[in-house]
Order: structure tokens, then C-alpha cells, then sequence
């Protein structure tokens, strides 16, 4: 049960419908899923571990704040392993292969003409998955999965720069052309550019975030003291 609950509240934070400093109180939480206060304990023990979770002593638990150190760790990872896959896939992509990562482009397009930026996300996953499935490496696709699971809290930011989306689809089409001329070294090559970039946005963005909350802590308490 402890897993199940783990599992729901896990995905609540990477989907963002429970953002940083939201407070996880246990009887809420109890109820709201029908289940016991004991595994919703050991769930918030479990994402604690998992560093989505801070749990406060006498204060209880909150989601934590997304860190800037956490996304250059994660993203370091990904670009090293995502371009060893890209690698890998081109050197073994059959023709199926190929047909469903420009489907997977062609409904970024799509997505990118109407200004839908969930499907232009949600198209973008599958391109890369797709690619990086041909690769064959099961424990290399497997680790890849686990970090962009992780790095879901960071996708509305990391797209934000990419508004409208025509500098995605900018992004993506040299990737595609490598794939399609069956490069597995430009394909590399391009895929460590790429995931590169966008590890420099996400953190420069997060970056910014923490200045402006700086910023706004120095005037309201400034303020206090002004009143004083």
C-alpha cells in the first residue's frame, strides 16, 4: 500500500499538480485516498528518499523546491547516456524504426502549427524514446527512462524558451536528417548538442527563479522591518 501511495503522490509532483512548498499533511492525504496514516508515512519516507519530499521536524512534509543542483546532476547523466543511445540506435535502425520517429517529428510539427505545447512535449518524448529503443541496450534505455521520469518537474521550464515552438522543431530536424542518412556519429554528436542546451536553459531559468525569490524575500522583509 505504502507503494501504491508513493507511486500517486509521485506522480502528482512530476505532473506539477502538487508544485514546490506544497505542505503534505497525512491526514489529508489518508483520506483523500482512502488508505491509513501509516502507508502515506512510509511513502513520504520513501520520496524523501527520492529527494521529492522534504520532511521538516514538528513541521511535517512538503514537496521540495526544484534545485538547481539536482538538474545539472540529472541532465550531466542524461546527455552523456541519451548520446550513447543515439550512437547505438542509428547503427542498428531498421526502416520501422525510421518511419515512427518521423511520424513522432511530423506530430511535432503539427503541434508546433496550432501551438500546442503539451503534444509538441509529448511527441518529443516518443521521437527520442523511439530512437533510443532501436539501440537494443535494455539497461542503457532503462536508466534513460529513469532520468527523464525525474526530469518531468523540469519539462514546463525547459520548453518555456522554445515559444512559440519554432526553435524546437529547429532543434530536432538536423537530429532527424543525421538519423535518416544513417550517421551514427553526427547523430551522436548532435543529440549531446542538444541535450546540452537544454540542460544550459533549464538551468539558467532555474537560476533566474532564485534570484527573483531572493529578491522577493529581501523586500518583504525589509518591509517588516520598515513597520517595526
Amino acid at each position: 500500500m505504502a507503494e501504491v501511495v508513493a507511486q500517486r503522490l509521485k506522480t502528482a509532483i512530476l505532473d506539477g499538480q502538487l508544485p514546490p512548498g506544497t505542505p503534505l499533511r497525512l491526514a489529508q492525504i489518508s483520506e483523500r485516498l482512502g488508505v491509513s496514516v501509516m502507508p502515506v508515512r512510509d511513502a513520504l519516507r520513501q520520496l524523501e528518499a527520492e529527494r521529492l519530499v522534504e520532511i521538516r521536524p514538528r513541521r511535517g512534509a512538503v514537496v521540495t523546491d526544484l534545485s538547481i543542483e539536482d538538474a545539472e546532476e540529472t541532465y550531466a547523466v542524461r546527455v552523456a547516456l541519451e548520446a550513447l543511445a543515439a550512437r547505438h540506435a542509428t547503427e542498428r535502425l531498421t526502416d520501422a524504426d525510421l518511419d515512427e520517429i518521423r511520424e513522432a517529428f511530423g506530430r511535432m510539427t503539427d503541434a508546433q502549427r496550432s501551438g500546442d505545447l503539451r503534444a509538441f512535449i509529448d511527441a518529443d518524448h516518443v521521437f527520442h524514446h523511439r530512437l533510443y529503443q532501436a539501440s537494443q541496450r535494455d539497461r542503457l534505455i532503462r536508466n534513460i527512462s529513469e532520468l527523464v521520469d525525474r526530469s518531468r518537474r523540469y519539462a514546463p521550464i525547459t520548453y518555456r524558451a522554445w515559444q512559440p515552438l519554432d526553435a524546437g522543431i529547429a532543434a530536432h530536424r538536423p537530429i532527424l536528417e543525421a538519423i535518416e542518412a544513417r550517421d551514427p556519429i553526427l547523430v551522436e554528436r548532435l543529440t549531446f548538442e542538444h541535450m546540452s542546451a537544454a540542460a544550459t536553459r533549464l538551468v539558467s531559468a532555474l537560476q533566474v527563479e532564485a534570484s527573483d525569490r531572493a529578491r522577493t524575500l529581501r523586500r518583504r522583509r525589509d518591509g517588516a522591518h520598515a513597520h517595526r
